[in-house]
């Protein structure tokens, strides 16, 4: 599962991506004695063009990760693709997540791209005031400001079974 924060600026986006891994039975119970380790990766990112499959997307940024840390071994520890993110975007809510949203009204697109061409639908965006029960001085956005970003569904890698 891929979540994180970034707090924007002038210059663009830093922040923190997490990738968590869970057994497989965490798709049926969702509880946290299915989780396995985590990999922690910092992240840095500027405006950059447009990129296929966003139309609506406010803003792009060309993202680099750097690894932090990690509690991961054997099989978890060699997971393809959580250095592969190319792109992040933001923008209006895929129309196949919409009702979905943790803070409908509030909540944006979260959309990421592996290939740097495509912008795929991953989930949502929010200004972290929100978690805190503090509502935004202004929507969408705000340079200064934290934001989380949040997956709509979790990743299956089969090779990582237990």
């Amino acid at each position: 599962m891929q979540h994180g924060t970034v707090d924007l600026s002038a210059d663009g986006i830093a922040g923190y991506q997490v990738w968590e891994v869970f057994s497989k039975p965490w798709a049926r119970k969702r509880s946290a004695k299915q989780h396995i380790c985590a990999h922690v990766q910092t992240l840095q990112g500027a405006e950059d063009g447009d990129l296929d499959g966003c139309s609506g997307c406010t803003v792009t940024y060309a993202i680099r990760t750097e690894a932090l840390e990690s509690d991961c071994a054997g099989a978890a520890a060699e997971l393809a693709g959580i250095d592969a993110v190319t792109h992040f975007a933001f923008g209006p809510v895929a129309d196949e997540l919409k009702g979905q949203e943790p803070y409908p009204g509030d909540s944006l697109g979260w959309y990421a791209s592996f290939d740097g061409r495509t912008l795929e639908p991953m989930g949502f965006a929010w200004n972290a005031a929100l978690d805190d029960g503090d509502p935004p001085l202004r929507a969408g956005l705000v340079e200064g400001e934290r934001f989380v970003f949040w997956p709509a569904f979790a990743w299956d890698v089969a090779s990582v079974a237990e």
